[in-house]
């Protein structure tokens, strides 16, 4: 059977500044005793997108997408490792597979903790920085948070 030209494309707003481009580790402090010894996220083809171990080594796929450091910032190599990190435990979160009640302060204190590992001054991490995203950031843990999928016409 031959494949017969769509009559409609679907399509989602793409979320994303940045994408890795190679595979890229970071150690977070969530970890876990028992099943599941590992979270995966996968695209619809079954790649695995996004992993997190229950030792707390968070993986992400070359390609994987962020739309960088968020508020009032600007987008700084100091901000960059920490930004696609959180962005990809807070996709985790959305997608229902990291429970966002009780890991998201775990989350956000790693994003501070990344930035002063990677040279920001530790004052600007934990008080501006962290506080952000204590304060604000707490919907984009949510499902609603995704983009809808659109279809055109």
């Amino acid at each position: 059977m031959s494949q017969q030209p769509s009559k409609s494309v679907a399509y989602k707003k793409a979320d994303f500044k940045y994408f890795l481009t190679e595979d890229a580790w970071w150690q977070t402090s969530i970890q876990w005793i028992g099943l599941p010894e590992k979270i995966e996220f996968k695209d619809s083809q079954g790649v695995i997108l996004i992993s997190l171990d229950r030792d707390g080594l968070l993986f992400a796929r070359e390609g994987s997408g962020s739309d960088g450091p968020s508020g009032p910032t600007r987008d700084r190599p100091k901000f960059m490792r920490g930004a696609f990190g959180h962005d990809f435990l807070y996709a985790l979160m959305r997608e229902d597979l990291l429970d966002r009640e009780q890991w998201r302060e775990a989350a956000d204190d790693d994003l501070r903790d990344w930035l002063i590992e990677d040279g920001m001054w530790p004052w600007w991490a934990r008080n501006y920085v962290h506080r952000g995203v204590r304060w604000f950031a707490k919907k984009y843990t949510r499902a609603s948070a995704k983009s809808p999928e659109l279809r055109a016409p």
